[in-house]
């Protein structure tokens, strides 16, 4: 499954890495590097945190049973040794939370940076790379899958 991101060459780990880590932009330090500092301690800013998440989301109004078994079938994968340490390894903090939790996390990203956003008036001043009709997909719709080019 594509999740966005570009997969990291063969062999590759945040501690293999040829640069050396400055800090990290979470709030807490990770397991994996546990000698790295976070923003804040590195560089004096008080609850800083800039991070990326991945999730699985659905249409509005999926049956609560698929719901619960897709979470289910997914937090138990991401929690697999091998996959645990793979994502670790890569820099990631394997969760598999709660739809509840979730939501939780997507209205917290929305009210901190939708707070800066509109503080400093940032306009999107861009085109999305494709476009789907009605019917179609994606990828139909421009003849190329997204991030093809």
């Amino acid at each position: 499954m594509e999740m966005g991101a570009r997969a990291a060459p063969d062999g590759y780990t945040l501690t293999s890495a040829p640069v050396g880590n400055l800090a990290i932009a979470s709030l807490k330090r990770s397991p994996v590097l546990p000698t790295v500092p976070t923003i804040a301690e590195a560089g004096g800013l008080p609850g800083f945190q800039a991070v990326s998440w991945y999730a699985l989301v659905g249409p509005a109004g999926m049956p609560p049973a698929v719901v619960a078994k897709i979470q289910a079938d997914a937090a138990r994968v991401i929690q697999l040794p091998e996959i645990r340490e793979r994502l670790q390894g890569l820099g990631a903090e394997p969760v598999g939370s709660t739809p509840a939790e979730l939501g939780a996390a997507i209205k917290a990203d929305y009210d901190r940076y939708g707070t800066v956003i509109k503080r400093l008036g940032i306009k999107a001043d861009w085109e999305p790379p494709f476009t789907a009709r009605r019917g179609t997909s994606a990828w139909a719709a421009t003849g190329s899958a997204p991030g093809s080019r």
